[in-house]
């Protein structure tokens, strides 16, 4: 009988940590059948755990202005793209790419940043990002 109950809580604790792990790890907020550009001045970048982002201001069609989150991959995978705190400095002009927050706020998930001063570029590439500097056109 206490077997059968350690075997029990055993699955239940596996299931419960696979359910929080595959819900964190859902990008279901986003619409990946979309894509949105913007382009603005980086106002912070966000170097931390779960998942890093970036704020940046844009200049809206009404002439205002408005800040958009870019949520970005896991924080240990940029680091292995050699994306560090300093990447991304306040001011820094930015191209995004990304599919939008479903739900209309100015969000969205990464697919792609440019920094034209520098031609650097960081690249979801099927589920791990490359960063990089592009070659001249």
């Amino acid at each position: 009988m206490k077997r059968a109950w350690r075997r029990g809580a055993a699955l239940l604790l596996l299931t419960a940590a696979a359910s929080t792990a595959r819900a964190h790890h859902s990008l279901t907020y986003y619409d990946r059948s979309k894509e949105i550009t913007v382009t603005g001045a980086v106002v912070e970048f966000q170097f931390i755990q779960p998942h890093p982002f970036l704020l940046v201001e844009v200049q809206t069609a009404a002439g205002g202005k408005q800040v958009w989150r870019v949520e970005m991959d896991d924080l240990d995978e940029l680091r292995d793209a050699r994306v560090s705190k300093d990447t991304f400095k306040r001011g820094d002009r930015v191209t995004v790419v990304g599919a939008p927050n479903r739900n209309g706020t100015p969000a969205m998930y990464l697919e792609r940043v440019d920094r034209p001063a520098d031609r650097f570029r960081l690249e979801q590439v099927g589920s791990s990002p490359v960063a990089g500097i592009r070659p001249k056109t």
